[in-house]
C-alpha cells in the first residue's frame, strides 16, 4: 500500500472514529462537563471527578469508558496519519528546499510526544472513572490534556505551513518562468 492510501485510509478511520466520540459526547454533557468528554479531560480534582461521575450515573459512566477506548484507536490513527501526511509533506518540500524538509521532519517528531500525553491522559481517566480517590489522576489528566492539544494544535500548524510554503514557492516558480 503506497504512503498516499495509508494518509487516506488513515484519515477515512479518523473521521468516522470522530463521528463515533462525538455521537457519545451527549450521554457526556451535564453541567458539570458541558463540553462533555473534552471537560473530563480538564476536571483538576478529584471532588469535580467525583460530581461528574454522580451526574453521569452508569449510564454516563459506561459512555466515557467507551470513549476512552475509542480514544484509544483514535490516537493509533492519528499517530499514523501524522508520520504518513508528514512524510508526504517532507518528501514534496525537499524538491524546494532540503533544510525546510529537514526542519519539518525533525519538528514533526512532536506527534508521537503528542500520542504519548494522549495515552497517559486516557491512562489517568480511567484511574479516575474506575473511582480513584487520588488527587494526582485528574492533576495529570489536566496536564496531559494541556501537552495533547497544544501538541496537535502545533503539529497542525507546521503541517499547513508547510503546504503553504510549497505553494508559495510553486507560485512564485510559476511566476518567474
Amino acid at each position: 500500500m503506497s504512503l498516499r492510501n495509508i494518509f487516506i485510509l488513515s484519515f477515512v478511520l479518523f473521521c468516522l472514529c470522530n463521528i463515533g466520540v462525538f455521537s457519545i459526547d451527549s450521554y457526556i454533557k451535564t453541567e458539570v462537563t458541558p463540553l462533555g468528554i473534552i471537560s473530563f479531560e480538564f476536571i483538576q480534582t478529584t471532588a469535580r471527578a467525583g460530581q461528574a461521575l454522580t451526574a453521569w450515573g452508569t449510564r454516563g459512566q459506561m459512555a466515557v469508558g467507551l470513549s476512552i477506548g475509542l480514544d484509544y484507536l483514535y490516537i493509533l490513527l492519528y499517530l499514523i496519519m501524522g508520520f504518513a501526511g508528514f512524510r508526504l509533506i517532507t518528501q514534496k518540500l525537499a524538491v524546494y528546499s532540503r533544510r525546510m524538509a529537514a526542519s519539518v521532519r525533525w519538528l514533526s517528531a512532536l506527534c508521537p510526544l503528542t500520542g504519548l500525553f494522549d495515552l497517559t491522559e486516557n491512562y489517568s481517566l480511567i484511574r479516575i472513572l474506575t473511582g480513584s480517590q487520588d488527587a494526582f489522576w485528574p492533576g495529570l489528566a489536566h496536564l496531559c490534556a494541556l501537552g495533547k492539544f497544544t501538541g496537535s494544535i502545533l503539529c497542525i500548524a507546521l503541517a499547513l505551513m508547510s503546504v503553504l510554503y510549497m505553494v508559495a514557492f510553486f507560485m512564485l516558480r510559476a511566476a518567474k518562468s
